[in-house]
């Protein structure tokens, strides 16, 4: 019986070794981007609105809305019946040519979730793009329903400005962001989400990281305004910064 117990006890310790082996390897790939370090991290440290543990919303926001509690909305997430929760069909879409499109039309194209090609003044902006079928680090979780990705980076044409709002996984996408490098003029993005960019090719010099209230120099009269936005999870972090971008 010893024995027994004794070799499932090794069996056990093996298989979680393994497991926890698999993550840390995979957790390595670029992907999953970088943690600010540095000057960069000394400059978040400088911001009126980090905390000292991370960056704070201006007002209370709490994290769920009424009396609920964490618990009991974990368990209706993933236990509760949904009707109609996968849609039987494609969902229709409309895709426009974003390479035929006149550069001096003013357009704005919603390319699916919080993804949008925006033509303004002559510039083109790109705002979160997404194009890969999971919003997730594995494949085949949080899967985009049948239709709602029509577009690829090949379908963009070069982008004056590529605007990250934060790098959640559903708004910042390595494929997409790695396949639109060489398309992509200027980046302006959150404190602290720069350090993701350079991992993955990108040139400093290209990515102009803005806190709250503030506005990036752009240098030819088109200007990116930083407005706060509310931060879901109450605190936010370095690395996963949340920005609101608006243009003027």
């Amino acid at each position: 019986m010893r024995k027994h117990f004794h070799r499932m006890l090794v069996i056990a310790v093996l298989l979680a070794a393994t497991l926890a082996g698999g993550t840390w390897i995979y957790a390595q790939h670029p992907k999953f981007g970088k943690v600010p370090d540095g000057a960069r991290l000394d400059t978040i440290k400088r911001s009126p609105n980090y905390s000292g543990n991370g960056f704070q919303n201006l007002i209370p926001t709490p994290m769920l809305a009424g009396d609920r509690s964490f618990v009991s909305v974990a368990i209706g997430f993933l236990f509760a019946k949904k009707d109609r929760a996968v849609p039987t069909l494609p969902i229709p879409s409309v895709k426009t040519d974003l390479q035929a499109l006149d550069r001096n039309r003013d357009v704005v194209v919603w390319l699916g979730h919080s993804s949008y090609f925006i033509q303004l003044g002559g510039k083109r902006i790109l705002i979160d793009p997404v194009f890969s079928a999971s919003a997730a680090p594995v494949p085949y979780v949080n899967k985009a329903f049948d239709g709602t990705n029509p577009y690829t980076a090949e379908d963009v044409p070069e982008i004056d400005y590529l605007l990250i709002t934060h790098d959640h996984w559903d708004h910042l996408d390595y494929s997409t962001v790695t396949a639109l490098r060489a398309k992509t003029k200027t980046v302006v993005c959150g404190l602290g989400v720069g350090a993701h960019l350079e991992r993955w090719g990108y040139d400093k010099e290209k990515i102009h990281e803005a806190d709250w209230f503030s506005v990036p120099e752009s240098g030819d009269g088109f200007a990116i305004h930083v407005p706060p936005r509310v931060i879901i999870q109450g605190v936010c972090l370095p690395g996963t910064r949340h920005s609101g971008l608006a243009m003027q």
